[in-house]
């Protein structure tokens, strides 16, 4: 991914998360989808309408999956995967904790990340090999090693079984800092690789969407990513796995998982 074609989805994650941001604390026309928590506004489809076209226009050969839309397949190596507005309860509830978030695979391996916080201005961004960023400054991990001294943010998709759930935030309770759920996957990325954040635990039923971006960005970053018992993930679709500021931290994390 060349920097210009990279420019081009930091522009498209901004243009979506300006419409999103001119919604925001208004009232809203809320339609329930597979579940009472999983829901979207009118919102989510401007902000990727807006994003789907810009993204056609760069990038007129690549496949294109969105959460609203599914796929526009082009028969490509190459798939945009797009998540509008990511934290849409929390956007309807006007807590200001969402995102948008984009990423472009080759196959099943991340190439390019691009998450937009619109409420606060900020940009994470991350090709591959070329190092991570927010607002074209460098990120800067936490240099915590200390478990008791960690936060850690859980994450899992609308139909992770319940036991799942509270089982594995109250095994990371008893031992952290702190437990953070904030059903906003991709933010929660971006407090890792900020380094507000030690460790993410993300559990099944998370989609593509979700994360992908996230991914790439905490990668670059330097973080370490594994499945839930440390192994190398196989590829970057693993939706089950624990992502680190560091090695030592990763490795206390891991035994709380199972």
């Amino acid at each position: 991914m060349h920097a210009k074609g990279h420019q081009a989805i930091i522009v498209a994650a901004k243009a979506g998360g300006k419409v999103s941001r001119s919604y925001f604390g208004k009232v809203l026309t809320i339609t329930e989808k597979s579940k009472a928590s999983d829901v979207r506004t009118e919102a989510d489809v401007e902000s990727e309408t807006v994003i789907v076209g810009i993204l056609k226009k760069a990038f007129p050969t690549y496949n294109i999956f969105s959460e609203e839309c599914s796929m526009i397949d082009k028969n490509s190596e190459y798939t945009f995967y797009i998540y509008p507005l990511d934290g849409t309860n929390n956007f309807a509830l006007g807590v200001p904790n969402f995102s948008v978030s984009i990423a472009l695979c080759r196959g099943k391996e991340v190439v390019a990340g691009v998450i937009h916080l619109p409420m606060l201005g900020l940009t994470y961004s991350a090709r591959e090999g070329a190092g991570a960023f927010c607002n074209d400054i460098p990120v800067k991990l936490s240099p915590e090693t200390s478990l008791e001294r960690s936060t850690s943010a859980f994450m899992c998709g609308y139909h992770c079984p319940k036991p799942i759930i509270i089982e594995t935030i109250g095994r990371l309770s008893v031992k952290t800092k702190r437990v953070l759920v904030n059903w906003s996957v991709a933010s929660d990325m971006c407090l890792l690789v900020a380094g507000k954040i030690e460790t993410i635990v993300a559990c099944e039923g998370m989609e593509l969407h979700d994360f992908l971006a996230g991914k790439l960005i905490a990668k670059e970053a330097g973080c370490v990513i594994t499945d839930h018992v440390g192994r190398p993930e196989k590829d970057d679709f693993n939706a089950e796995f624990v992502a680190s500021c560091n090695q030592e931290l990763h490795e206390k994390v891991t035994p709380l998982l199972f």
